[in-house]
């Protein structure tokens, strides 16, 4: 069985993912360049119906700092998660990050 590395940018990166989503068996790992400037397409990607369809356990280990109810704000949560005025916060979101800097990166 073949398998491969996707690389897409900008709607390359929305083709890359939908392929990763339909046939996950063929994916050994995914590198999404987005524009800077669209958070919609970040939130699209890091939000409930983009990697997390892919890697399904991953993203829920990622994403357990952040609260279900507040998870289509990933990457706001994340922020304000890694800016916290509480020590134990910004601690265990950088390690669940630093973990995560092992599975985004196969995903995305």
């Amino acid at each position: 069985m073949l398998s491969v590395g996707l690389f897409g940018g900008g709607f390359g990166a929305t083709l890359a993912v939908v392929y990763a989503q339909s046939f996950p068996q063929h994916v050994l790992g995914m590198i999404c360049l987005l524009p800077a400037g669209e958070i919609e397409h970040k939130e699209w990607l890091f939000g409930k119906e983009g990697i997390s369809q892919v890697y399904p356990d991953y993203w829920e280990d990622y994403m357990a700092p952040i609260p279900h109810d507040m998870r289509h704000y990933a990457l706001y949560q994340y922020h304000e998660l890694l800016t916290s005025d509480n020590e134990i916060t910004r601690t265990r979101a950088a390690e669940t990050g630093r973990s995560g800097k092992r599975v985004v990166p196969r995903c995305c």
